[in-house]
């Protein structure tokens, strides 16, 4: 399996992975959970918004979404 890698010159793409980082609490795992999911995030599907769970789960923490993805 090749090396699935953010695009960190994508402003959208940094963000989300800046995020990513700030919830799993450092750039290794997040480049490892970038790369398991296809850049598609914890929460996401291909080509659509969050995952009805994802929401779910984010309701249920206030909007918080880095709480969220822990």
């Amino acid at each position: 399996m090749q090396a699935f890698c953010p695009n960190l010159g994508d402003r959208k793409i940094k963000a989300e992975f800046e995020e990513l980082k700030a919830a799993v609490g450092g750039e290794d795992l997040a480049y490892l959970l970038w790369h398991r999911t296809e850049g598609e995030g914890l929460g996401n599907h291909p080509g659509q918004a969050d995952s009805e769970n994802f929401t779910r789960i984010l309701n249920s923490v206030n909007g918080d979404r880095i709480e969220a993805i822990k």
